[in-house]
């Protein structure tokens, strides 16, 4: 389980990301961008801006 604290910067780039995705998925992004991970989603739309934004992703299907 990974936790996120909840840190202005955090909370301004989740609020900077809500107009390309769901406020539920937005969070996901930001911390697999502050950790520097691949991001993991069965989302295609996450997915889509993940990828917009240069994030390594990696879409699960089936």
């Amino acid at each position: 389980m990974i936790v996120v604290d909840t840190d202005a910067h955090l909370l301004r780039e989740v609020w900077r990301l809500h107009h390309h995705m769901s406020a539920d998925d937005a969070p996901y992004l930001v911390a697999a961008v502050r950790f520097g991970v691949d991001l993991l989603t069965c989302g295609a739309r996450l997915a889509r801006a993940a990828r917009r934004i240069g994030q390594p992703v990696r879409l699960i299907t089936g």
